[in-house]
């Protein structure tokens, strides 16, 4: 492929600029083993200049449906490529700036900004994430989540046509392989490594025999969960769907405070409860203490900028009644967070693998 014939005119149409000139693109790899398992990522560096002749420096990067990996097919990628490519291009201009500028979103290529270039970094995924960043992402999630409610309440028709083309890949229709087989096996593997713990306290074999009544059961509860029905899907909204370390990038003000959070990967984004994204998100990427200690400010801190940004976009006075109730989110988190919980016990092995013992699942 010729790069600079390839990104040229796309950049042209991103800056606004028909003068734009690419002098030197250079191509390294975008992810370390271990960081996607879907894509292939490549960062490219591009140096030019513009049409007034001021110097253009700019990098990005580029998404493609790996050709050779065993695990993106049976994982059926080329799917998930094609939710993240519509999420890219029909969605996220209706949500807001959640995720990175895109140049290009087709079926098999994506291409955004390198959100690195603008200081955003993930968090080390072993160090898990502490209750600052915790709470940055929960305020984020809630905002996502809040955006995509106003329009589906207030525009229900349009909102609908929007979320149709999602492919679900855990609750199918057809006979394609589910990645729910993968859910089952995460619960299958945690157990095993609750059953090894040789001190068998009561809170241990609580744990254990919780895990042991959802064996065999696990695609059959998430089918449930993702089947909305008349009573229960009113308030659901579009989530991410894979909500742990790898995919949230944070930028640090001078202090090294959090300023401001960006989601990437939005493979399994979906129509589902807010608690898909809450749940996965606190059980695949929080630290302990912040489990143990932290959960009900986190609870609380999403319900309160969920409603913040409802009643910021004017959503429906009546909708707003309802969802300001004491307790609705836990009420949700008590329905459907079993889901989340189940993902992120999937995730869960991915964050605690040391870096030379992780897959890499491109083959060469």
């Amino acid at each position: 492929m010729d790069i600079i014939a390839h990104y040229e005119p796309l950049l042209k149409q991103y800056e606004k600029d028909d003068g734009l000139v690419i002098l030197e693109a250079e191509e390294e790899p975008g992810t370390k083993v271990g960081e996607n398992y879907m894509s292939v990522v490549i960062r490219t560096r591009i140096t030019g200049k513009r049409g007034n002749g001021s110097p253009y420096r700019k990098a990005f990067m580029r998404k493609m449906l790996p050709q050779n990996s065993l695990f993106a097919k049976i994982c059926n990628s080329n799917e998930l490529f094609r939710n993240e490519a519509y999420f890219y291009e029909k969605i996220i201009p209706h949500l807001g700036p959640f995720g990175p500028d895109c140049l290009l979103a087709q079926p098999e290529e994506i291409i955004m900004e390198d959100l690195g270039a603008r200081d955003f970094k993930i968090y080390p995924r072993r160090k898990m994430l502490d209750l600052e960043h915790c709470l940055a992402v929960v305020q984020t999630l809630a905002s996502m989540h809040a955006s995509s409610l106003n329009l589906k309440l207030k525009s229900p028709e349009k909102f609908h046509e929007l979320v149709a083309p999602l492919y679900e890949i855990i609750a199918r229709k057809d006979d394609n392989y589910s990645l729910g087989i993968l859910y089952e096996g995460g619960l299958k593997f945690a157990l095993l490594s609750m059953e090894s713990i040789e001190e068998r306290t009561p809170e241990v074999e609580r744990a254990t025999n919780f895990l042991r009544g959802y064996c065999d059961k696990v695609m059959d509860v998430m089918t449930e969960l993702l089947t909305p029905s008349t009573d229960n899907g009113r308030y659901w909204v579009i989530t991410h769907g894979d909500t742990w370390n790898n995919n949230i990038l944070f930028l640090h003000d001078a202090q090294g405070k959090v300023a401001q959070v960006k989601l990437v990967d939005f493979q399994v984004t979906r129509h589902a409860s807010a608690t898909f994204d809450f749940i996965y998100f606190v059980y695949a990427s929080a630290r302990l203490e912040v489990l143990q200690n932290n959960i009900d400010e986190l609870i609380d801190t999403y319900e309160q900028f969920f409603i913040r940004d409802l009643r910021k976009l004017d959503a429906p006075n009546h909708d707003l009644e309802v969802l300001a109730r004491p307790g609705w989110f836990k009420d949700e988190i008590r329905h459907y967070g079993l889901f989340g919980f189940f993902g992120a016990l999937i995730v869960i092995h991915a964050m605690f693998a040391e870096e030379d013992k992780t897959m890499d699942l491109v083959d060469p």
